[in-house]
């Protein structure tokens, strides 16, 4: 496994799952502002599509899109890679928002991410959930 620059030909490569739809991102990955990388399996299958910015000072706004075939396995690198990542840029804040379910809120929560509150019918009439890595708090 590895973590590599992200390439525009990993999102046909990405066997997305069921929450993370490519085409709603689009606009994202073709933002040259956003940092963009990607998590490969030994096999070459992309697993994991990485993208984060920073929004204001050392505060980032950060989200993955994630293949069908993650495991926990792979989401252990991926944690260790995203705390290492916050440790380089000196990080302060990483934030990110995601649909309401049982699954998604597992992954933020297996990845270490602190859940700070619920934005009611934020889009599409869907409860949205933000999730935070706060420097002094989590990290």
């Amino acid at each position: 496994m590895m973590i590599r620059p992200y390439l525009p030909l990993d999102t046909r490569r990405l066997k997305a799952n069921t929450f993370s739809d490519v085409k709603d991102m689009g606009w994202v990955l073709e933002d040259d502002s956003f940092q963009k990388h990607t998590l490969e399996d030994s096999d070459g299958r992309v697993l994991c599509i990485i993208c984060f910015k920073k929004y204001w000072q050392d505060n980032y706004h950060a989200f993955l899109l994630i293949s069908e075939e993650m495991t926990a396995i792979h989401g252990r690198m991926l944690k260790r890679w995203i705390f290492d990542v916050m440790m380089d840029f000196g990080m302060k804040r990483v934030q990110t928002d995601s649909v309401d379910c049982p699954v998604i809120n597992r992954w933020h929560k297996f990845l270490g991410f602190t859940l700070e509150g619920t934005r009611m019918k934020m889009l599409y009439d869907t409860d949205y959930k933000c999730w935070a890595f706060v420097k002094g708090r989590d990290f």
